[in-house]
């Protein structure tokens, strides 16, 4: 403040205005719709600690975030200390049994008035249909022979994307682990496994009878599509003739998605005989 009167020298008075103490919280940035049911908010939220004159504070509260609008589940981390007057959000998620229409998110700290965020969408969930309309049946598989189908199945999605993660299927029969050298999974948009691409990577080790995993396949599926998928052996040089080998049903339990609703299921894929290789 500068004080000025005629006959006297002018002077000057300083006063460091600071905010009062906190009082009510704001949003600062608005949190963003997740791309996927479950995913993380696209963009995550922030919030002000603000005094009665809506300035930013330097108060380190506790803020905490809670489903406001619409019936979901908030996920991630729900409270955040604030710094320099600001909670920042990092990892919020949100997910429902289909699509909200209208969520919104209510931030509270003890003694401070709550704010509400404005609205955003969350998508449906994907809707997975496993079916084996074309599954393989009983034949004969020669010795040193490649991709030969086990199982043959179909995964069609709807609604919305999401990601095959793993798959688990079991294999019986009379043959021995060194009987075969592989197993491969494979997938293309028709029904043609010659010109199919191999998902995830082989397995080459348990490959006795039982229990055999593909996993960390993060095998992307859009909706609206079907895809074709086999899981084929490949038969070692030496394999022992008359041995067989079949791939047992699988639930849609034993398939895993990054999301999605699941029905249907995988029949049993017919018994293949290993036989002699074909003279040429």
């Amino acid at each position: 403040i500068r004080v000025i009167a005629t006959g006297y020298t002018n002077t000057a008075v300083s006063q460091t205005i600071n905010t009062g103490a906190a009082t009510k919280l704001a949003m600062k940035t608005q949190p963003v719709a997740p791309a996927a049911n479950g995913a993380v908010l696209a963009t995550q939220p922030q919030v002000y600690l603000q005094d009665q004159y809506s300035n930013v504070t330097t108060s380190n509260a506790v803020v905490t975030a809670a489903v406001g609008a619409g019936t979901w589940t908030i996920g991630g981390t729900l409270t955040k200390t604030g710094s320099l007057g600001t909670a920042a959000f990092a990892n919020l998620s949100a997910s429902a049994v289909g699509a909200v229409t209208g969520a919104t998110i209510t931030f509270t700290s003890p003694g401070l008035t709550s704010v509400t965020s404005a609205t955003f969408n969350i998508p449906d969930l994907p809707s997975i249909t496993i079916a084996s309309p074309s599954q393989t049946g009983a034949s004969n598989i020669e010795k040193n022979s490649t991709k030969q189908v086990i199982s043959a199945f179909t995964i069609a999605v709807a609604t919305a994307s999401t990601q095959l993660q793993t798959l688990t299927f079991t294999t019986a029969g009379t043959y021995a682990a060194s009987d075969v050298v592989n197993f491969k999974l494979w997938y293309h948009s028709s029904n043609d496994i010659t010109a199919a691409t191999q998902l995830g990577g082989e397995i080459t080790s348990g490959l006795g009878a039982g229990s055999h995993t593909f996993s960390n396949l993060s095998h992307a599926i859009a909706s609206g599509v079907t895809e074709y998928i086999w899981i084929t052996v490949d038969v070692a040089e030496h394999a022992n003739y008359g041995k067989t080998i079949n791939a047992a049903s699988i639930a849609n339990a034993d398939i895993t998605f990054a999301s999605g609703t699941k029905s249907g299921s995988v029949t049993a894929g017919g018994t293949k005989t290993i036989v002699l290789t074909t003279a040429l």
